[in-house]
């Protein structure tokens, strides 16, 4: 056959170091491309969506309705696409964090207050509003999904936010692709851009 043809004319093999290194060099470009599909352009208003597969997310926005400093930061929840256009309380800015690499500060247009730090998992250790900026970072996920991460010390394993269903609050929760701890960035343009 021409496999054995071929097995039989094979004069040099690799070496497990030869492999591994392949292996570093794969990874290394792996991580590489990752990267530079984690990018968002700073200072340009978005529209933050789940984009996770699950039935109630629906591609709700965040949004901030509260301007006070603790309030709590929603999605929308089980609405229609359209919903959040033109909507300032649905639009977001990724503004650089001075000194730190792929942080940025998530602000809103309607109140000019952000996505504050993290505070833990699950329903009552939701993010705060915040009067200060606080360090994210968005991290590829999958197929256009992206993850939101609180860069807080006390985060040690990197969880997104999410959207909970119950309340429409967006807290902090392990999830992965196609879970509501998924989000797509759609640019305000239009009619809807300042």
């Amino acid at each position: 056959s021409t496999h054995d043809a071929v097995k039989g004319s094979m004069t040099n093999t690799m070496k497990k170091e030869e492999i591994d290194g392949a292996i570093d060099k794969l990874a290394t470009s792996l991580e590489t491309y990752y990267g530079s599909l984690n990018k968002v352009q700073p200072n340009t208003w978005y529209y933050i969506l789940n984009s996770g597969s699950v039935a109630y997310c629906n591609e709700g926005a965040i949004s901030m309705t509260d301007a006070n400093e603790g309030g709590i930061i929603r999605w929308g929840g089980e609405v229609t696409n359209e919903e959040y256009l033109g909507k300032a309380a649905s639009m977001w800015r990724f503004v650089p964090i001075e000194g730190q690499e792929n942080a940025y500060a998530i602000q809103n247009y309607l109140t000019t207050h952000y996505i504050g730090a993290y505070r833990g998992n699950g329903n009552e250790n939701y993010p705060m509003v915040s009067n200060t900026p606080q360090p994210y970072q968005v991290k590829y996920a999958t197929k256009g999904q992206m993850q939101i991460i609180s860069l807080d010390s006390t985060n040690v394993d990197a969880v997104p936010l999410h959207a909970q269903e119950a309340d429409c609050k967006l807290v902090s929760w392990p999830g992965s692709v196609n879970s509501a701890s998924v989000w797509t960035f759609e640019a305000v343009e239009g009619d809807d851009a300042f």
